[in-house]
């Protein structure tokens, strides 16, 4: 549900739907990035390129929750990375 909602909702509202997933069940959002990871590396409808610069976003992510930045931020940030590759795949 987590996947779909990043490749088609709006910003607001897959940013709203991931903080109150993680909210409601407790969810740190570098464990939600990982199961994203595994669930993203498994798709096979997805350019090379395309694919490769959505999981360098993702690592971009989790790098920076690493670093001690604000999850809410970071949250926006991951929705971003979803959004961009939503575009990629619309001019590829």
């Amino acid at each position: 549900i987590i996947l779909d909602t990043l490749m088609n909702q709006s910003f607001q509202s897959a940013y709203e739907e991931i903080l109150k997933l993680c909210t409601n069940n407790g969810y740190a959002l570098v464990d939600v990035i990982s199961d994203l990871t595994v669930m993203v590396s498994s798709l096979d409808n997805l350019p090379n390129e395309v694919m490769g610069r959505l999981l360098d976003g993702m690592s971009n992510v989790e790098y920076r929750l690493a670093s001690g930045t604000d999850e809410k931020i970071q949250t926006a940030s991951l929705v971003g990375v979803f959004v961009q590759t939503r575009e990629l795949i619309t001019f590829a």
